[in-house]
């Protein structure tokens, strides 16, 4: 027990002195991680640096010399036992300070180094804030609070910054307040979901275990709701299989720009790129959207504010295989 405290004491330590390094390497704009009203810092090429708050556009703050840029994303690097090089100059995971999300790039991808630093909301926030934001209506509050209760499955779509996490987790809110009983697996490739309710497990990917292997996992956790933070391949025709298969009622979101047709059609791509679908046609896949997708909701991000562009119901396909949907 005394080694195993140690052990411990040793890792606080470690990571304590880790945080301060990465601070120390940020300077002046280490303040910006502990602004609540900030959502993202950005290093630019020309060496100066963005900061986007909520509900309002990017301004830039400051400079960052390529050297002092170079030398925090190399410890980001070490941070996440990674070393950034020319052979390999990008970064990707959560950063040590705050459980942010980091994306940076070193030369030959940018001619200097450049990064995007993506906080993580931890406030838990319920559909109804959506209304008094002006995002949504009441009566499509209403729908997705039914939608919840009943077990539908939900995917979020929108572009990079739109606020589909945001809204997956206001999401993830309401379904502990209405269906507080049910067991919850979250699964997602770095820490963004805020689950609420009691009963709940959450999985991250790794370099071993990709998304389809803890999805393909998942069974054994005996959940009642599987929510998946983000799918971005052939993944998703596992998560719909799930979904089809006993386990209806869970969230997604995907990355798509042009609104509810590109997101219908984001989600055939996908299904298409599992080796599973091979053969199977277009048409089989189409259908196997309109059977397990209940319900699409679109958010987009523009001139500073959020707003739900769509939200439908997915009725099903005509005979000529195109989608029917209701708006709400």
């Amino acid at each position: 027990m005394v080694v195993e405290s140690e052990n411990i004491l040793g890792s606080i330590r470690k990571h304590d002195r880790l945080v301060t390094k990465l601070r120390r390497e940020l300077r002046e704009f280490a303040q910006y991680l502990d602004d609540p009203v900030v959502t993202e810092i950005m290093l630019n090429s020309d060496g100066r640096v963005w900061v986007q708050k909520s509900g309002a556009g990017a301004v830039p703050v400051g400079t960052m010399s390529a050297n002092q840029a170079q030398a925090f994303l190399s410890s980001v690097a070490a941070s996440l036992n990674e070393i950034v090089t020319r052979e390999d100059p990008r970064i990707n995971g959560v950063l040590a300070i705050d459980g942010s999300r980091i994306s940076g790039q070193i030369s030959p991808i940018s001619q200097t180094p450049t990064f995007t630093i993506r906080k993580h909301d931890k406030t838990k926030k319920r559909l109804d804030f959506f209304i008094n934001q002006g995002v949504m209506t009441p009566n499509q509050h209403s729908y997705i609070c039914r939608a919840i209760e009943a077990k539908k499955n939900i995917v979020v779509v929108g572009s990079t910054g739109s606020g589909k996490t945001f809204l997956t987790n206001a999401l993830l809110h309401e379904l502990s307040c209405l269906c507080p009983h049910d067991r919850v697996l979250t699964i997602e490739d770095v820490c963004e979901l805020n689950v609420s309710s009691e009963n709940y497990v959450s999985w991250y990917t790794s370099p071993t275990v990709d998304l389809r292997g803890l999805l393909h996992e998942s069974l054994r956790a005996k959940p009642d709701r599987i929510v998946v933070g983000e799918v971005r391949g052939g993944e998703c025709y596992q998560m719909l299989k799930l979904w089809n298969t006993g386990h209806s009622g869970g969230f997604s979101t995907i990355h798509a720009n042009r609104g509810l047709r590109d997101g219908l059609s984001r989600l055939e791509l996908m299904c298409a790129e599992s080796p599973e679908t091979a053969g199977l046609g277009s048409e089989w896949i189409r259908r196997l959207v309109a059977e397990v997708v209940d319900v699409l909701v679109v958010i987009t991000y523009q001139g500073g504010k959020r707003k739900l562009e769509n939200l439908v119901e997915v009725v099903g396909v005509d005979d000529h295989c195109e989608y029917l949907v209701n708006a709400i």
